[in-house]
């Protein structure tokens, strides 16, 4: 499938999804209609396309291959909205099969370091778009998925089967910095994130009219993104976002961190996000690691 065929596609796709979501009877369809859009999305973005072996990068380089994941993953990424908004729990598995098989697909061993990480761009974009689309719904469970679903892992995490945040996290942090190279974005703090922020409010807005409650929403999946990252890798770490800066007593805003806190503080065990597995279902688990990323904030 081409680049401009993915672009004509988008007003289809979101149609069909529409139709077959709803509809018990349109199961199989549904299974195959996404199955081929991940089979299209993987096809396009082998690696014969997007090569990791080149001569030379440069910014026009960078900033080409950003557009082109970005426009690659338009009919993914409204098909993994849809799902996480309006999916039934037999549908979340078909959420679950578009972060594994693009997590698992060849991203190359060897190469320019820029290009390997940059493989892992559209992963975190789906994260990202279905992440926000799940908080959005109140719906934790698909949220595990999008941030925990278990990936067959390569050499360097020894082969073995771990939540789909690791690799994506780590190979994806390891190159923020090349992010400042995106016009409008040289001099923030975040700008990978704030590019985020920016490149997927339409599409959400377009789908689920979020309005005023989408910054709060973006917010609260980073959150998500770098506490349960830091759970699973039993560490103090996670990649910080637009939150962190908020968190400053200067910034003049909210403070989404500590209103996740105090949610969790007024629920405790009872809270929906632990109910759904995250952080081992235990509200101490959960005080341990914010205890440990407050620390972190400081310093950001």
């Amino acid at each position: 499938m081409t680049r401009n065929q993915y672009k004509s596609n988008t007003n289809s796709v979101v149609k069909v999804m529409k139709e077959l979501i709803p509809d018990p009877s349109q199961k199989i369809k549904l299974d195959e209609y996404v199955s081929n859009h991940i089979r299209n999305f993987l096809d396009a973005t082998d690696l014969k396309n997007f090569p990791v072996q080149t001569p030379s990068v440069s910014k026009e380089d960078f900033l080409d291959r950003i557009q082109r994941y970005e426009d690659l993953t338009k009919d993914l990424k409204n098909i993994s909205i849809l799902l996480a908004y309006w999916g039934d729990s037999d549908q979340l598995s078909l959420l679950e099969k578009i972060f594994t098989r693009i997590a698992e697909a060849d991203k190359g061993t060897a190469g320019i370091t820029l290009w390997l990480k940059l493989g892992w761009y559209p992963v975190l974009l789906l994260m990202y778009a279905a992440g926000i689309a799940a908080l959005s719904k109140h719906k934790y469970e698909a949220l595990k998925i999008i941030l925990e679903a278990q990936v067959h892992s390569g050499f360097e995490y020894d082969s073995i089967l771990i939540p789909v945040i690791v690799p994506v996290v780590d190979n994806v942090t390891n190159i923020n910095g090349n992010f400042e190279l995106l016009p409008e974005y040289e001099k923030h703090y975040y700008p990978r994130s704030e590019h985020l922020f920016k490149s997927l409010q339409p599409s959400l807005e377009d789908l689920l009219f979020l309005g005023k409650s989408y910054e709060p929403l973006f917010d609260r999946f980073e959150l998500f993104l770098a506490l349960v990252y830091a759970d699973v890798k039993n560490g103090d770490w996670g990649p910080p976002g637009r939150f962190a800066w908020k968190c400053k007593p200067r910034a003049g805003k909210g403070n989404p961190f500590m209103e996740l806190v105090d949610e969790a503080k007024k629920y405790r065990d009872g809270w929906v996000p632990l109910k759904a597995g995250f952080f081992q279902r235990s509200y101490k688990r959960f005080q341990e690691i914010v205890d440990s990323y407050k620390k972190l904030l400081k310093n950001y």
